[in-house]
This record gives C-alpha cells, sequence and structure tokens, in this order.
C-alpha cells in the first residue's frame, strides 16, 4: 500500500521517547557466517534451529544475546531468504523431517501452517510461565493474534492498519458495511474520489492488502469469492481509472479541500496526533467496509511461533518469551509501532501526553514533545504533547480492532489475473467472480494438507 506525501522533515527537536539501535553488525549475515557464530558456543548446549524468511537485525540480535546468557540452549539461524524459493524450500525440510524449532513467522501464511497442524498453541506455555501471564497482551491485540481461538505466535510490537474519513462523511461508528459506504459514494459530486488512487488495480490492492484472507476458512478450504461482499469491492474498484495515478498530485491539500474522502494506512498515536493537525479533529478511523464492520486490521513485523514436533519445545519457548517479558519491549519502544504489553502500552502514552520531564522506570529522561514538522507541499504543523482526547480517539480503535491482517501471494495473483478482463468489459462481474472461487477453491484445498 502506498501512503500519501510523506514528511520531508521529522521531528525538529527531540521528541518524548528514546529509540533505541540494534546491536547486531550492519547488513545480514550468510548461512555460513550465522552457523559459525554459533558454533562457537554450542559446547554442552543443546541447539535448536530458527527459520526465516527474511533475517531481520532485530531477530538476529535477540539470538546473539539469547546465545550469550542462556546456559542450555544454543539457537542457529536458517536464513530461507537465501534460497530461490524460499517457502517451497521450507516446506520441503519440513516434508524430510527438517523442520526448525522457531518459526519466524513474517510473509508466511499462519492460517495455512496452522490448518496442516504445523504450529504449536503458545497458550498453554503463558499459563506453565512464573513470570509472563497471557493477560500482560492488550486484550484486542491477543485477539488479532490468534488463529482459530489459538495463539501460534507472538509479536512484541504491533501498528493498526485501516481506514479513516471526515465524520461528517463516514459517520462516527466504528466500523462499516458496503452498502453504507456506496450510499455515501453516490452522494459525491465528479470531481470527488474515494482514495489518493485513481487506477483500478491500486484501488484493489489497497481494500485486499490485509483483508484477502477474510474470504477463505483453511480450516475447511470454503472459500467466499463470489460473494456479495466480493463483488461490491470489485464494483467499488472498477469505478477507478484505467490510467496509472498520478503521484505527483498533492494528496494532503485534496484531503483539506474534501477532493478525497478517505485517508488510509498504519495509524499510530503519532498519526492521531498528526492527522488531526493536517484534517481536522472530526477524523474518525472507521475501516474499511465489510459484512462484519470490522476493517480494521493489525500488522505484525516480527511474529516468532514454533513447529508442533519440535523435540526442543521447553528451549524453544525460552527464546520465545523474552519477546514478550516487560523489559525487552520496554526497551525497544518506537515511534512507528506499538507494544503489545498492555503495561508497555502505558509507558508510551504517558510519554507522548507528559507535558513535564521524567525518568522512566529504565533510566531514560522523557521530555515533553515539541518542535515542528513539515511536508513537501509547505504544510508545517507544531510538535505538542498528544492529549488525552486523542489517546481516547486511539484506544477507541485499538479496542474496536479485532483481526490481523493477511495476504497470500498466489491468491492475489489469481485475482489480478482474473480481474483484468472485467475491468476491461470483456467479462461480466458474475463470471469473473464464479472463475476466481473456483480457482482459489482449488489452491486452497490442495494445499491444506
Amino acid at each position: 500500500m502506498i501512503k500519501l506525501k510523506k514528511p520531508i522533515a521529522v521531528w525538529l527537536a527531540a521528541t518524548a521517547l528514546l529509540l533505541t539501535a540494534g546491536c547486531g553488525k550492519d547488513g545480514n549475515l550468510t548461512h555460513k557466517e550465522q552457523t559459525k557464530t554459533a558454533s562457537s558456543a554450542m559446547i554442552n548446549k543443546t541447539t535448536l534451529v530458527c527459520g526465516t524468511m527474511a533475517l531481520s537485525d532485530e531477530l538476529k540480535d535477540a539470538v546473539i544475546t539469547f546465545n550469550k546468557t542462556n546456559m542450555e540452549y544454543q539457537i542457529v539461524l536458517r536464513d530461507y531468504g537465501e534460497e530461490e524459493d524460499p517457502v517451497t524450500k521450507m516446506n520441503a525440510d519440513i516434508a524430510a523431517g527438517n523442520a526448525p524449532d522457531i518459526i519466524d513467522l513474517v510473509n508466511i501464511p499462519v492460517e495455512q501452517y496452522a490448518a496442516k497442524g504445523l504450529l504449536e498453541d503458545l497458550t498453554p506455555y503463558f499459563e506453565k510461565d512464573s513470570e509472563l501471564a497471557i493477560e500482560d497482551v492488550i486484550d484486542s491485540v491477543l485477539e488479532g493474534m490468534k488463529t482459530d481461538g489459538k495463539l501460534y505466535y507472538v509479536a512484541p510490537r504491533y501498528t493498526i492498519w485501516t481506514l479513516g474519513g471526515h465524520a461528517r462523511d463516514v459517520g462516527d461508528g466504528n466500523g462499516w458495511n458496503f452498502a453504507e459506504c456506496k450510499s455515501l459514494l453516490e452522494q459525491q459530486e465528479d470531481d470527488v474520489r474515494p482514495f489518493y488512487y485513481e487506477n483500478k488495480s491500486d484501488i484493489l490492492y489497497s481494500i485486499l492488502g490485509n483483508g484477502l484472507t477474510d474470504f477463505v476458512d483453511w480450516q475447511t478450504g470454503e472459500c467466499s469469492f463470489d460473494s456479495e461482499e466480493f463483488r461490491d469491492i470489485l464494483e467499488l474498484c472498477n469505478k477507478g481509472s484505467d490510467e496509472k495515478t498520478d503521484y505527483s498530485r498533492d494528496g494532503i491539500r485534496m484531503i483539506q479541500e474534501g477532493k478525497i474522502l478517505f485517508i488510509e494506512g498504519q495509524i499510530t498515536l503519532h498519526e492521531v496526533f498528526e492527522q488531526e493537525k493536517l484534517y481536522g479533529e472530526d477524523i474518525n478511523y472507521i475501516g474499511y467496509p465489510n459484512k462484519e464492520k470490522m476493517g480494521s486490521y493489525f500488522q505484525f513485523d516480527t511474529r516468532i511461533g514454533m513447529y508442533s514436533k519440535s523435540k526442543g519445545k521447553a528451549g524453544a519457548w525460552e527464546f520465545i518469551r523474552t519477546f514478550m517479558t516487560k523489559e525487552y519491549q520496554g526497551k525497544q519502544m518506537k515511534n512507528s509501532e506499538t507494544p503489545t504489553r498492555q503495561d508497555c502500552l502505558d509507558m508510551v502514552i504517558r510519554a507522548l501526553t507528559t507535558t513535564e520531564r521524567y525518568t522512566d522506570e529504565f533510566g531514560r529522561i522523557i521530555t515533553p514533545q515539541s518542535g515542528s514538522m513539515g511536508y513537501e507541499n509547505g504544510t508545517e504543523i507544531e510538535i505538542t504533547p498528544i492529549t488525552q482526547k486523542q489517546v481516547d480517539k486511539y484506544c477507541s480503535l485499538l479496542n474496536h480492532t479485532r483481526k490481523s491482517g493477511g495476504s497470500d501471494s498466489t491468491m492475489m495473483r489469481i485475482i489480478m489475473e482474473e480481474v483484468k478482463p472485467y475491468f476491461e468489459g470483456e467479462k461480466s462481474l458474475e463470471q469473473t467472480t464464479e472463475i476466481m472461487q473456483k480457482r482459489i477453491r482449488t489452491y486452497v484445498n490442495e494445499n491444506r494438507f
């Protein structure tokens, strides 16, 4: 997805949060280097394998720290991102009995792996842990992490992806359906459009970027790409243009002037503050329209799970649990993301709302937000402490978000292949969705077990 024009200047004075820098080397280690680094301390330790599709600095640093401090277990990283087809290679290792004990589930279809029984439910491990409790996790975030009621991974931070607009247009509710959305669009003048993008395919990618898996049940194999709701999505997209989106247009100004109805993207407390300054205090994050009226989605940039048949589950949990401790999340606070623990979220809120300097429990000096922020079109806003009203607006969005965003490259490819004739007027909507339904159902059922 594409956010509207990013600011050319960031905070010009110190913000309330102090960011922590990564402690690893610059750049990713090769597979051989990872193995060599780990092997130097393997004596008398049980070795576990952590598999990842895209090795992040955070995961690399967490493994290095764990290996230095844990006296019983040693973790070796297996970076599938070095393979030509990472997912196929990991699946082959699993089939051959060579699965990683710990799996970084970023870029991996969790619902598909869960349906195959490949992932361990982590709920019992929280229940047996003497220091962690599942109640430490923010209630709505915990619900968003779960798949079919089970917790297959943990995540130290989250963002929320949603759609917002002026309350005078979208109302002040917490969700809406496509009938309500279509009613709003039908009332608009010809020079008003819903999104910054004009291109039909861009709009479709935007809407399905997080909600694609809403139309699939991996447990049963049922799909609903021929449903009225999915047809509503395609009809909405078909009202766009066949031309490429003109990204030189001033999106901020167009929203301010009411020429673009919807604001979309990731929302944190910072975005609530920023967008109210830019567009007015009546911005309401209503979410994308759908039949459940729950169109906001959690995104997790780190998702750590356990292989269900691992022989080192106790050691795997020793590593996985570190991401959910107060010390880890409290020290990793970032402006662009929010910790998944309630007590750490409370720390973030206090830091962003404070009007007085103080020292937090980790010894960091927190100062009130101040300065200014500039944008390419010349707009500038003053940076001040976040208000309680803005906190309440963000917490309302947080409490009404219950799902994690999910997509699937194969399903998206099928959709984009089959929607093209419809967008070009060569096939009817019914023909298009019927073909999509058959193709995606076949794909899902071939990959469930």
